[in-house]
């Protein structure tokens, strides 16, 4: 489902924007309001005749914002999103992709890896909650981010993100739990 299809199910709901705020006079269905709940921004942008925009993290502090088509479903990279000129983003939850795949582009089926399986399908969003939960991690056990073995740790994740590789965010994600599990004094140096 798309910004545009959903708007169209709401119609009879009345949706308008009030105050740069989406407001629908009817109670519409649990089914429409959990795709409002992603798609919201895509259908405030339209009635209000502005862009809907999307971020895609290229790295940990640098965002590239994409124009959307509300007429399309949501890309892969994307996980926060925007009516332009807001000056806050939406995150996408982390369970919408699987919780509602039909909001998103499909990723296309890859070939066979060379062990033979299938690779996971690339989801931006679980791999910014491993990089997020890395994060809470430093910061709780009290660990220097600019510590050269947490930076170390740090690229990998970066390699695997940018390659698209979820198993590899993964693998570098519990590497990265080690390394500052070691830093911080918790584990013994290998």
């Amino acid at each position: 489902m798309t910004a545009v299809a959903l708007l169209e199910s709401l119609a009879p709901y009345r949706p308008i924007v009030e105050d740069g705020e989406l407001v629908v006079e009817l109670d519409p269905p649990a089914g429409l309001v959990a795709r409002l709940e992603i798609l919201h921004t895509g259908v405030r942008a339209v009635l209000s005749g502005r862009g809907w925009q999307g971020g895609a993290a290229v790295t940990r502090d640098r965002l590239t914002i994409v124009a959307l088509d509300p007429a399309k479903p949501i890309p892969p990279s994307v996980t926060l999103l925007r009516v332009e000129g807001d000056s806050s983003w939406d995150r996408v939850p982390a369970s919408a992709r699987s919780g509602a795949p039909d909001l998103f582009v499909q990723p296309r089926e890859s070939g066979p890896t060379r062990l033979g399986g299938t690779p996971p399908v690339w989801d931006a969003t679980a791999a910014i909650a491993l990089l997020n939960a890395g994060d809470d991690l430093v910061e709780r056990l009290d660990v220097s981010g600019s510590d050269p073995a947490i930076q170390r740790a740090a690229e990998m994740f970066t390699i695997a993100y940018r390659a698209r590789d979820l198993d590899g965010v993964r693998l570098a994600a519990r590497r990265f739990e080690d390394e500052v599990r070691r830093v911080a004094g918790l584990v013994a140096p290998s």
